[in-house]
């Protein structure tokens, strides 16, 4: 008996279905093409992608539509994907953007 018959073709498939919650506006500007961020009513800073709330205070944030437009920072290859870090115009964090 060869090591072939200790093997056989498996397909599993999950379906999830989740609540967006308090990130639905940024996933529905996604879908639409635009990029939202939050940004702090007391310190300014501007994040996307965007958190519920300030890293710094801990207060919650509002929206902020950016353009679109970023420039990339870094770049990196894996065995199968390029990554990017990309500092969307508007924000004062990178974001990781596939290539």
């Amino acid at each position: 008996m060869g090591t072939d018959s200790l093997y056989f073709p498996l397909k599993v498939e999950l379906d999830y279905s989740y609540s967006l919650g308090d990130l639905k506006p940024y996933f529905d500007a996604l879908q639409e093409g635009r990029a939202l961020a939050s940004e702090c009513p007391i310190c300014r800073k501007v994040k996307f992608p965007p958190r519920l709330q300030c890293d710094r205070y801990g207060n919650e944030v509002g929206w902020k539509e950016l353009t679109g437009l970023g420039t990339v920072k870094r770049i990196t290859a894996g065995r199968n994907e390029i990554l990017a870090q990309i500092a969307m115009d508007g924000a004062d964090n990178l974001c990781l953007g596939r290539l």
